[in-house]
Formats: structure tokens, C-alpha cells, sequence
């Protein structure tokens, strides 16, 4: 039964997955910020779908009863999912592109609503919250590590809508197992300064944009 369930629920996460992947090319012509949210989504639910293949091949009495109630909300979340994907695909094919937007924005609301009930977050948000207005300044990062699908970018995405009036500047990106350095500094110029931004698509190499980064955040906390 263990692995029947999560083999079902990985059926229909590696489907969406598929259908999130196809969302990003051309065809969709999505804003930039909308492709931002799509990304995380489909990271999010790669992790998720990893653990829940690991899952599979253990029988009930080897998993933990927190991980067995991880795996049924899961297998409903994918299910819930999946419908709201089937809505987007409708929504783009009768050509309502502001609607398609506005339904993206309100999935990744939905997600994040969902995946905070997957995990308990309040305790370990207050603790980097407290880490992060800390004023010593020798502490200049905060991490947050674990095992895939327990919620690493949901608390993460938690703190920072909390604090974000405490610093001049944010930005929040994903990062595949294969990094992308030019798109990824890109992106975070994109979310701190629009005319560096812009003027970044004339940089040709990492370093350049590096500094170009550095130059955002001088004397920014």
C-alpha cells in the first residue's frame, strides 16, 4: 500500500512537472515574473516528488508516522494540482493572457498556502526571523539546510515576506542542481534595480555581473 501511494502520487507530480517544464517555452510568451513563479513551482515539485520516490520503495512499518502524513497530504496536493494546471492550459488556450497571469499568481498563492500546512514552520521562522534583525554585523548569512521536500523554500519564502520591510534590498531565486550563474545574477538584478538590469543584458561575462551586483548593494542592508 506504501508504494502504491506514493507511486501515484509521483504519477501525477512527474506529469505536472512535465506540463509546468512546457509552460516556460515560447509558446506561453509569460511575463518574467510569472516565469519566476512556474520555475520555483517546478523545483518545489521536483524536491517533492524525489522524496516521495524514495518513499516508495519502503514499506509502512520503515517510515516514520510524520513522513507517512507528509505522503498523504501530498498525493491530495498533487491531485489539487494537477486540476489547477488543466485550468491554466484553458485559460491560455482561449487567449485570455491577462487572465492566464492572474491565475498563475493565485496557483502560487494556493501552493504556498498548501505547502505551509506540509510542515510546521513557526518555530524555526521565528529563529532565523530573530537570527536575521540580529545587529551583529559579523553574521552576514543565515542558512537554512535539511533534506529535499521538507520545506526549505517555503520558510524561506515565509521570512522574507515578513521582514522585507527591515532591508533596502531583496530578491529570491531558484537555483537548479546545474546553475545558470548569468541568468541567476540577472535575476536577482531584475528584482533590485531595473536599470541595471537592463543595462546587464550588455555584460557578457559573470564577473561583470558580479560586480554589477556588488555595486547594487553597497551600502544596502
Amino acid at each position: 500500500m506504501a508504494g502504491l501511494m506514493a507511486s501515484t502520487a509521483t504519477g501525477v507530480l512527474g506529469s505536472v512537472i512535465d506540463e509546468l517544464a512546457a509552460m516556460l517555452t515560447d509558446k506561453y510568451n509569460l511575463a518574467t515574473d510569472v516565469k519566476q513563479g512556474i520555475r520555483f513551482l517546478r523545483d518545489e515539485l521536483s524536491t517533492m516528488d524525489a522524496v516521495l520516490r524514495v518513499l516508495a520503495d519502503k514499506d509502512d512499518d520503515h517510515i516514520h508516522p510524520l513522513a507517512k502524513d507528509w505522503r498523504s497530504k501530498v498525493r491530495e496536493l498533487s491531485y489539487d494540482i494537477e486540476d489547477c494546471v488543466d485550468r491554466f492550459v484553458l485559460n491560455h488556450s482561449h487567449g485570455d493572457g491577462g487572465s492566464t497571469a492572474n491565475f498563475v499568481h493565485k496557483f502560487f498563492d494556493f501552493f504556498q498556502k498548501e505547502t505551509r500546512d506540509l510542515v510546521g514552520i513557526d518555530a524555526p521562522r521565528e529563529e532565523i526571523i530573530s537570527l536575521l534583525r540580529c545587529e551583529d554585523k559579523e553574521h552576514k548569512v543565515v542558512s537554512i539546510y535539511g533534506i529535499g521536500g521538507q520545506g526549505k523554500t517555503t520558510l524561506a519564502r515565509e521570512v522574507q515576506k515578513i521582514t522585507e520591510a527591515a532591508f533596502d534590498s531583496r530578491a529570491f531565486v531558484s537555483v537548479s542542481q546545474i546553475p545558470d550563474m548569468k541568468e541567476i545574477l540577472r535575476d536577482i538584478l531584475s528584482q533590485i534595480s531595473k536599470s541595471h538590469f537592463d543595462r546587464s543584458q550588455e555584460l557578457d561575462t559573470v564577473e561583470q555581473l558580479i560586480r554589477t551586483v556588488k555595486e547594487c548593494l553597497k551600502d544596502k542592508r
